[in-house]
């Protein structure tokens, strides 16, 4: 059995023997003497065998990374929107890495959105919410917390968009540093809740128009008077003005007719009855 040996650099075979440098690892324990501070030389087929066993290991290590990233990349073209990584330049928002999805959100494609010299995303942003986005996004990351916004985004072929933003800064450098998150869009949604804000706002008016009467109502058996909920005796007609949308016109029942304007109810010659007047 060798030693362990830390292979640092492979040289080459020389002469049916494989050269490796290396120290054990007693040269980094401070005041101890390196066990191993020359040149090392394995037989050929331990050599061989070592570089079969390295470069297995890197084989399974490369698959798992191939499979995770195989992964990844079909759960982020399947996402309903665009996971990015940008600038945290407070404005434009210069992407480094948008998804497939970005294309389905903006009419732009991940090439187009990427780099310096592409379609500067904060120009898609609406002027009206541009500076909102930007407070809420500086609010959240000097404070070290995700943030969540929504705005509209203006596509490739001119519609507007309502889209939903999750993100968090990435890095703690002194400088502007990155963003990670993932943007969607939620304009269906966005129609919706307005739809039903309406729907409330008109309904409150309606029910702020409507009055109506119930329980027991106090009234003089004399005068016709109500007694309202102040305690005040009101007219019958003022009371159910105040306490509904019903209002009143004015005319003269038969009985009354008769007794007030006896002339104007029947002629004595023809005996035709007459019009009551109104007023």
């Amino acid at each position: 059995m060798y030693p362990f040996v830390s292979a640092r650099r492979l040289l080459g075979t020389v002469g049916g023997l494989v050269l490796l440098y290396g120290t054990s690892s007693a040269q980094d324990i401070p005041g101890s003497e390196p066990v191993w501070n020359r040149p090392v030389f394995f037989p050929l087929l331990e050599g061989l065998l070592l570089l079969l066993v390295i470069a297995l290991v890197i084989n399974i290590y490369q698959r798992r990374l191939e499979k995770v990233d195989r992964r990844l990349t079909t759960l982020l073209h399947n996402l309903p929107g665009m996971a990015y990584r940008c600038h945290n330049d407070g404005r434009d928002w210069v992407m480094e890495y948008v998804s497939a999805g970005a294309y389905i959100l903006t009419g732009y494609s991940p090439e187009e959105l990427q780099g310096a010299t592409g379609v500067v995303f904060g120009d898609l942003i609406v002027e009206e919410d541009a500076e909102r986005v930007a407070k809420e996004v500086v609010k959240a990351t000097c404070a070290g917390e995700h943030f969540q916004v929504e705005y509209r985004i203006r596509r490739k072929d001119g519609s507007l968009r309502w889209v939903w933003e999750q993100g968090i800064r990435v890095d703690r450098d002194p400088g502007e540093g990155m963003l990670e998150g993932f943007i969607c869009d939620v304009n269906e949604q966005k129609r919706l809740q307005d739809e039903k804000s309406k729907a409330m706002q008109h309904l409150k008016n309606t029910l702020k128009q409507l009055k109506h009467l119930k329980g027991i109502i106090p009234i003089c058996s004399h005068c016709q008077k109500v007694r309202n909920d102040d305690g005040d005796w009101q007219l019958l007609e003022e009371y159910i003005r105040t306490n509904t949308d019903a209002d009143f016109s004015h005319g003269i029942c038969a009985e009354c007719a008769k007794e007030l304007y006896p002339e104007f109810w029947e002629d004595p010659e023809t005996e035709e009855k007459k019009t009551p007047p109104s007023t």
